[in-house]
């Protein structure tokens, strides 16, 4: 992703920021210029767009800290637009790493169409250069044009100033999971999300906060409560005592990120390796959560009483507890996955404290413990040699009780799984 702004001198808007900041705007979004589009009154082709920079560059910063820490809401940059047009864009932040895409938008007032652009998937540290190298190029515009005071100068300032406080920068962000603006969370938000981060931290914390952000107060409340109570609880029937060493028997070079892959292919790996280390072959399968728990040191594994507003907790302390609520209308299949879930969150993150298993999909660690389960429930290679015997998704998904739409993704993610796993024993 990258801005490419030429600022334009001499228009006659109105505003003073505007006229400051008219520029043509391209924006690339791998090698694709997402600015890119027709002028039907022009009748002609143009790479640019001609727009006010201010506008954007104070959209990004105002939403800055809900664009880095929120999961599952993309945001969408035509609607910092205020009047001018810029191409449909998206942002997405995983936790670690950005999505950026594009699609094809058709406007009829004015009469712009602008053509599908590239996805592109870059690390959260270069969004973030891209990102504040644009606002602070809108300000420094500004600034040289004698405008002083305007409100993405002040803004900017301020999330500067956050972003080099650690403290200060973490409960921005996870008010920005929250979908709050950081600067103007009342009491009843601020206290919230205190005491959400004396129970969790970093990514747990963020992916805790984004997983109830559509929440209703009394709701999320109950669902720090459980998390609370988890963290505090370790009884007997939810401890995995071999989980610990099954982590830190695998090779840490399997959690290393290789280029172009996301928390996906650590996450196959590490599936395969627990698989081996646990003496369980490709075509075993797992019947029930305490099949699965039993590997790990547990048959008699129970579901915990009271959870609220989330899945699970993962535990870490000398051994690992793993909290889980059982599904209310779902079979086996559902248990048996939000138990490997846990059990891929404790392998592939397998740092000390708690984290939280819940329903996210755009967020890392959820991510992850959704590609080990797959893996780790139904191996790519057992589900596609019974495919290729004549077997459907149907009676695969039986024989390793999971959710027919697991087998069908695991078939279609085949070669990317196979591309993660390959050079590994």
């Amino acid at each position: 992703m990258q801005f490419l702004v030429d600022w334009i001198d001499g228009l006659p808007n109105a505003s003073a920021e505007e006229r400051a900041t008219m520029c043509d705007l391209r924006i690339f979004v791998g090698d694709t210029n997402a600015c890119s589009h027709r002028d039907d009154a022009a009748q002609g082709a143009y790479e640019s767009v001609v727009v006010p920079a201010v506008h954007l560059a104070e959209g990004i910063a105002t939403d800055w800290w809900s664009i880095f820490g929120g999961r599952d809401r993309n945001r969408t940059i035509w609607a910092y637009g205020t009047g001018f047009v810029l191409p449909c864009l998206s942002f997405g932040c995983d936790g670690s790493m950005f999505e950026v895409s594009g699609e094809q938008m058709n406007c009829e007032n004015p009469g712009v169409r602008f053509w599908q652009v590239d996805a592109e998937t870059i690390s959260r540290e270069e969004a973030e250069c891209q990102l504040s190298g644009f606002i602070g190029d809108v300000v420094e515009r500004l600034l040289h044009e004698r405008i002083e005071g305007s409100e993405v100068q002040l803004r900017w300032e301020r999330v500067s100033e956050s972003r080099q406080d650690p403290d200060e920068a973490a409960f921005c962000e996870a008010a920005g999971a929250l979908g709050l603006d950081p600067y103007v969370v009342d009491d009843r938000d601020a206290e919230f999300i205190v005491g959400a981060g004396r129970v969790l931290s970093g990514t747990p914390l963020t992916e805790f906060l984004a997983g109830v952000n559509l929440a209703r107060p009394e709701v999320r409340d109950r669902a720090l409560a459980s998390v609370e109570e988890a963290s505090r609880t370790f009884t007997p029937s939810r401890r995995l005592p071999e989980l610990r060493a099954a982590a830190e028997s695998v090779d840490c070079m399997l959690r290393e990120r290789r280029d172009g892959e996301g928390v996906w292919g650590a996450a196959y790996r590490l599936a395969r390796a627990v698989r081996r280390t646990t003496g369980v072959g490709e075509e075993h399968e797992f019947d029930s959560v305490c099949s699965i728990a039993g590997k790990l040191g547990n048959p008699s594994f129970q579901w915990s009483e009271g959870l609220s507003g989330i899945d699970g907790v993962v535990s870490r302390g000398s051994e690992v507890h793993v909290h889980l609520r059982k599904p209310r209308y779902a079979g086996p299949w559902l248990e048996n996955f939000n138990l490997a879930r846990a059990i891929g969150d404790a392998v592939c993150f397998p740092e000390e404290g708690d984290s939280v298993i819940n329903r996210l999909h755009g967020a890392e660690r959820q991510a992850a413990g959704r590609a080990f389960a797959a893996e780790f429930l139904a191996p790519v290679e057992a589900v596609w040699g019974m495919v290729q015997e004549g077997y459907d998704i149907g009676e695969v998904a039986g024989r390793f009780a999971v959710d027919p739409r697991v087998v069908q993704l695991q078939i279609e993610n085949r070669g990317r799984i196979e591309q993660a796993c390959s050079g590994t024993i």
